[in-house]
């Protein structure tokens, strides 16, 4: 695990992981796996910052949060491999973590 990902478990367990900072773990994981995958490109981007840029954007805001499931997400994040988000993997941990304006 790196640091941040410790980071994100003590935040998750102490019950202070706010959804700000989900959002920010979130896109640098979504972004880093988009990248890797050859995937920015299906989100409308060209590259890691515009992903970033999109992700971190208000319209990616969390209305409704659940600090658990958003820990769970970002931790399985990083560990999905492309093998797996090509093949239509992606944690549900993520769809409980966070629901946007637009869903």
């Amino acid at each position: 695990m790196n640091h941040r990902t410790w980071a994100v478990l003590l935040l998750a367990a102490t019950g202070c992981y706010p959804a700000e900072d989900f959002q920010e773990d979130s896109a640098l994981a979504r972004c880093a796996l988009y990248e890797e995958c050859g995937y920015l490109s299906f989100i409308g981007v060209e590259d890691y910052d515009g992903c970033l840029e999109l992700l971190r954007s208000e319209a990616y805001a969390c209305v409704e949060y659940d600090a658990t499931a958003a820990e769970a997400c970002v931790t399985a994040l990083e560990e999905l491999s492309c093998d797996e988000y090509s093949s239509g993997s992606f944690p549900m941990e993520c769809v409980d973590a966070c629901t946007i304006a637009d869903d």
